[in-house]
């Protein structure tokens, strides 16, 4: 593929030219990619003199125009201002895919041969899945229980209580979401085996978690 010819033209918001990604991807997703895009496009422009700004469709050819190695090398030099400015592993991985997605497109027109030859990264952990601990989180629940009293709470307040306690302890020491929490039910306890039945975000069924028996004590008074 020849070098590209780079257009003239005066400010980014004179631009109307779209990236095009595979179909099948969601509005939001591509709004997100092509986000992705820009930012790289304006760190371009501010590298460059004004006269030479590149609209989307230019840019576009500023990337893949000059073959592989030279793409790799731009967008890895790309990837790497984005670690020494704290992005994380899942904002490179994001840009990746931006990138990916209209480098695909493109091969399937035709318009390239090649594709980059970068690696995405391994995320870390959402969340510690155990929570906190029993003995980190038991201070607190008792305190939260200290207005409820024995037995079931009979006032609206202490039922307040009760419930939120229960809540704060099986997100404390058994590591869940809130929404997690919030979608326990009763018959999901087992309370022989101090299991509960949550279900876990991005899965459909749910799963067992073991919880201590300060938890299954909140759970039965509730």
């Amino acid at each position: 593929m020849e070098a590209c010819n780079f257009k003239i033209v005066g400010t980014p918001d004179e631009t109307e030219d779209k990236y095009d990604f595979p179909a099948g991807l969601g509005e939001r997703t591509v709004e997100t990619y092509a986000g992705a895009l820009d930012s790289f496009r304006r760190e371009v422009n501010r590298l460059r003199p004004i006269e030479r700004f590149l609209d989307r469709e230019d840019f576009v050819m500023y990337i893949a125009g000059n073959g592989q190695h030279e793409a790799h090398r731009k967008v890895s030099d790309w990837l790497a201002r984005g670690d020494l400015a704290g992005n994380s592993s899942s904002a490179y991985n994001t840009r990746l895919c931006a990138m990916n997605s209209m480098l695909r497109e493109l091969r399937c027109r035709g318009s390239i041969d090649w594709s980059l030859d970068i690696r995405g990264r391994r995320g870390e952990p959402y969340r510690n899945c155990r929570g906190i601990g029993f003995e980190k989180s038991k201070s607190l629940i008792m305190k939260m229980l200290a207005d409820v009293g024995d037995g079931r709470g009979k006032t609206l307040r202490q039922k307040c209580l009760l419930r939120d306690a229960t809540i704060t302890s099986l997100m404390l020491c058994c590591g869940l979401r809130v929404s997690e929490a919030l979608t326990i039910r009763l018959c999901d306890v087992d309370f022989a085996r101090r299991v509960i039945m949550a279900k876990r975000k991005r899965h459909k069924n749910r799963h067992p978690v073991g919880i201590p028996k300060l938890c299954a004590g909140l759970l039965s008074r509730v």
